[in-house]
């Protein structure tokens, strides 16, 4: 009962994920959530018919897990992407990269399954699948042992270029935040960068377990649950975090930009005098960074602007980020606030400053509350 409990519950997990999913209204990073999900579930099947000594269609499921395997970390980073990137791999050609090592893998496999004679797959499978061996094996069942192995090889490489491009990709993302949103802590992806590198420690086990091989985890339930239960408590909170993640229109704020820039660039900034004194009656007189929520394009169209050019001017003129901008504002206006209501407490300082979240007040009043008085936007 316990073992078939730890065996299948990693399924249970990623099919309960992919039915959420299938339930909800779709967008690219659900659809590509979707696909790693029933990747997923999928693969935890043959898993399961694994450990449960299923011998239907034996070398045909090995073929399954190895696709599966091979996939089920490109998925998640192709979803990353569609989350963080405002070009997703998945509109790249690159995708097809990602995604090969599992084509030709489970191609290569299928072409061995089908020249093996039967004793040969009888062989393979329980010389080298169950008992992690190839001492006995010869013909093309050595050739599946070999072509198993460089699958596994490639699996770790996947791991390791799953983990070091998605950390890029959400450290990027998160960095442009600060650009278009006073509050980035709203549409932050921490939340999944913490997943990632909860995926990164459960990996390493992952690929130790695969050049372990399956097999010696067949016969020990203890063993076995050490892994199934890890996967599990990741999978679950990647459903927990995930499902509901929709990308923000600072995608597309980036894409536009990045357009924009080039032409901006070779203009003169004939107007930059101007602006600037409207920018510091907007801030002085009508204080506009304690409107909660603010965000780049709100402060591009009350100086009859646009967000490029705005973009430009905080960076050239106070070399700051739009957030840091705003954030000084109102960081300096909560010390005031402080000094004007010490009876006040903190989380009203925060709502008189602009912040709706009182997690965005204290982690800017740690960046910025402690300068000294005469700081630059005082």
């Amino acid at each position: 009962m316990i073992r078939s409990f730890i065996i299948l519950l990693p399924l249970f997990v990623c099919a309960s994920i992919a039915v959420e999913l299938l339930l909800k209204k779709k967008s690219r990073p659900r659809w590509c959530l979707l696909f790693w999900a029933a990747t997923a579930t999928l693969l935890y099947a043959c898993h399961a018919q694994y450990f449960f000594h299923v011998s239907f269609m034996e070398m045909w499921r090995h073929v399954a897990y190895v696709v599966c395997n091979l996939w089920v970390f490109p998925l998640f980073l192709i979803y990353i992407s569609e989350l963080s990137e405002p070009r997703p791999l998945s509109r790249r050609p690159v995708v097809w990269a990602l995604l090969a090592p599992g084509v030709v893998g489970g191609a290569a496999m299928a072409a061995v399954c089908c020249l093996m004679s039967e004793q040969e797959a009888a062989d393979f499978m329980q010389q080298y699948l169950y008992h992690g061996s190839r001492d006995a094996l010869s013909g093309y069942a050595l050739t599946a042992s070999y072509v198993s192995l460089a699958c596994k090889v490639a699996f770790a490489l996947e791991v390791a270029l799953t983990m070091i491009l998605g950390a890029r990709m959400l450290w990027r993302y998160d960095s442009k935040l600060e650009l278009y949103y006073a509050d980035e802590d709203k549409y932050s992806l921490r939340k999944v960068r913490i997943l990632l590198m909860l995926l990164c420690i459960t990996s390493l086990l992952s690929v130790m377990a695969n050049f372990v091989g399956r097999s010696a985890f067949v016969d020990s339930e203890w063993l076995l649950a050490v892994p199934a239960l890890a996967f599990s408590a990741v999978l679950y909170f990647v459903g927990y975090v995930c499902t509901d993640l929709e990308p923000v229109d600072v995608l597309t704020q980036m894409l536009e930009t990045e357009e924009e820039e080039e032409s901006l660039a070779t203009e003169a900034p004939s107007a930059n005098l101007q602006l600037g004194e409207h920018l510091n009656r907007l801030m002085d007189e009508e204080q506009i960074f304690l409107k909660p929520d603010l965000k780049l394009q709100d402060l591009a169209i009350a100086l009859g602007t646009n967000r490029t050019y705005l973009l430009w001017h905080l960076r050239t003129e106070y070399g700051m980020t739009f957030s840091e901008f705003i954030n000084r504002r109102r960081i300096a206006h909560a010390r005031r606030l402080m000094q004007q209501h010490p009876e006040w407490k903190k989380v009203r300082i925060a709502s008189a400053s602009g912040y709706a979240l009182g997690v965005t007040f204290y982690r800017n009043w740690k960046k910025y509350g402690e300068e000294q008085q005469g700081g630059e936007t005082d």
